[in-house]
Parts: structure tokens; C-alpha cells; sequence
């Protein structure tokens, strides 16, 4: 089957979504089927330099304003309008990958999101009609189609596993893109107020992402103060390398269904965080961990590569 990924960012935006269409990929080359991308030459202002092209290795990609897509099916990357970017007879999928569609606009949000949910607001009645499936991640939002299709981000647990690199003393850690869409400013304020009672903290700044896992697995407690947030992988990647996470009470981090620490400013953070510490003082910290490991199998790679391939697979024979 060729398979053609649409995407309205450039790969070396590198964020979760652009991670996550690298590694389905690749699962599906493995899996015997041609894959192609083909991308749009935009970055978010945060966007950083990803290194793409070394972990796409053999995979054609393509980056241009304008695409002609020949595939027998076609995954795009809804964005209102992108039919003018990507011209195909394949049958389509549209993936919803971002919750902002159902927010109001924000300044603080940036130029290119707050121009999508203008757009989706007057266009997404004609819009999604295009599409033979809708592919969601999260089964929270509506979507005014008839055939839509909920499965879950993945992980990958022989990447994400748990390694021996756990601090002595407790520690918490954030592992998200410094701005104020992932919270940190509230990160900033957190960590003067964990200072004084004596916790240490730890931030990812820019290492390499096959160091995550050890990362993940040197936190005791992993801060996602996210006010936009479209899944929260990095809950779902700190529970598998044996760390609790503290979240926002965003509705995609509720949707994930996992007995998670709430808190939405540094104060109720320092509240939930003592929490945790108390847990692992008392020694009932690796019995929770195991419970949040258990009910997150379900996020593991190939349970949820199956189901997407079965998806292309039925699209692709309408």
C-alpha cells in the first residue's frame, strides 16, 4: 500500500506531532508499505532545528507550498484550506492533532494557530466533507462527520522503559517547550518555591530525544503545566520510564483516563507535588507507579499501530 503523509509544518518544526509522523512512518515501512511526506516550509515561532532527516533515513519527504500527492491513500494533517496545498485523487484521512479548533482565539496562542480557528470556525462544515475518515486522538471533541475514527498516540516501551539513573534525592523534572502554551512561566515560579523545601528540579533544554528516557526515569515527579496541550505524550512517556506525572487539568489530559496529580498553578503544583514526595518517603510510590503503568498499556506502540494500519488499509479499498 503507498501511504502519503500531508502536513501544513516542516518536519524540523520537531514537535510532538511532527515526532509522532516520523516514527508512524517508519512502523509502516517496516511493516512492508510505502511511505511518502510531504510537508508545508512552516515553523511555529518556537519551532527548533529537529534533525529530521536522520531519523526518516530512506523515507522520500518533500517540503514546498504546493504538492501533487499520487498514493493509494492520502493522511492529511487537517488544517483549514489545505486542500489548496495538497492536490490528490487518493481517498483522505484527516487527522485532528490539535484542540484549538474548539477554543476560543488567544493572542498568546501565536499567528498561524489563531489564523487556523478563524478559518475552521467559517470553512470546517465544507471542509471535513472532503475527507472519507476522520482520525482523532482523543475522544473528547465533536466533529461534524459521519465516520470518525478515535485512536490514541503510542509509545514505543523498548525505547521508554525505566532506567537506573533515579536521583537520590526527589526530583522533578519539565520536559516541555519553554513557552507559555506548555506553562513555563509556571515552571519558573514553581522552582524557587521547590527550592525552599528542598526538592531539586531539572529541565530537558535541548538534549538529544534518545536521552529522554533517562531523563524521565531521573524525575520522581514530571511538572505538565500545559494550557494547550493536543495529547500530553510526555505523561504517557514519563509513566513508562517509572515516573509520576502532575498535570494541568486540560480536558485532553483528563481524557487520558489515568489516576493523574492535578494542579494548574505553582501553588496547588507545590500542594500535588508534596503529595508524590510523600508517597515515595512512605514507600508506596513504586505500588502507584505500577498502577499507572498498567493502565497505561493501551498507549503501547503496537496496539495502536495496528488499529492505524487497519484504518489505511480500509480507507485505501473504498
Amino acid at each position: 500500500m503507498r501511504i502519503a503523509f500531508c502536513h501544513h509544518l516542516s518536519l524540523s518544526y520537531g514537535g510532538g506531532g511532527e515526532k509522532w509522523l516520523i516514527q508512524l512512518s517508519k512502523e509502516l515501512v517496516s511493516r512492508g508499505h510505502s511511505v511518502e511526506i510531504f510537508c508545508l516550509p512552516f515553523k511555529l515561532k518556537d519551532g527548533g532545528s529537529y534533525d529530521f532527516k536522520s531519523e526518516l533515513g530512506l523515507i522520500p519527504y518533500h517540503e514546498s507550498y504546493f504538492h501533487y500527492v499520487d498514493a493509494d491513500v492520502a493522511y492529511i494533517t487537517y488544517n483549514p484550506l489545505n486542500w489548496l496545498n495538497f492536490y490528490t485523487r487518493a481517498p483522505k484521512i484527516g487527522g485532528m492533532h490539535s484542540h484549538a479548533y474548539w477554543k476560543p482565539i488567544n493572542p498568546s496562542y501565536g499567528l498561524l494557530p489563531n489564523i487556523a480557528i478563524i478559518a475552521n470556525a467559517l470553512t470546517s462544515r465544507w471542509e471535513l466533507a472532503r475527507f472519507k475518515v476522520i482520525h482523532k486522538i482523543l475522544d473528547e471533541y465533536p466533529v461534524n462527520h459521519p465516520k470518525v475514527v478515535t485512536i490514541p498516540n503510542f509509545v514505543d516501551p523498548e525505547k521508554y522503559s525505566t532506567q537506573n539513573t533515579s536521583s537520590i534525592n526527589f526530583t522533578v523534572g519539565f520536559a516541555s517547550r519553554k513557552n507559555w502554551q506548555k506553562g513555563f512561566d509556571i515552571w519558573e515560579e514553581l522552582k524557587p518555591k521547590l527550592a525552599k523545601l528542598s526538592i531539586d528540579t531539572i529541565e530537558t533544554g535541548n538534549i538529544p530525544e534518545n536521552l529522554m528516557p533517562s531523563f524521565f526515569s531521573s524525575c520522581h515527579a514530571v511538572v505538565v503545566p500545559a494550557r494547550v496541550d493536543t495529547f500530553g505524550i510526555t505523561i504517557i512517556e514519563s509513566i513508562f520510564c517509572g515516573s509520576i506525572p502532575v498535570v494541568s487539568s486540560l480536558v485532553t489530559h483528563r481524557a487520558l483516563s489515568l489516576p493523574l496529580f492535578y494542579a494548574d498553578d505553582s501553588e496547588s503544583l507545590v500542594k500535588r507535588i508534596l503529595e508524590v514526595k510523600e508517597m515515595w518517603d512512605s514507600g508506596i510510590y513504586t505500588q502507584y507507579q505500577s498502577i499507572l503503568r498498567r493502565q497505561s498499556e493501551r498507549f503501547e506502540k503496537i496496539h495502536v499501530i495496528d488499529q492505524l494500519e487497519s484504518m489505511f488499509l480500509e480507507v485505501a479499498s473504498k
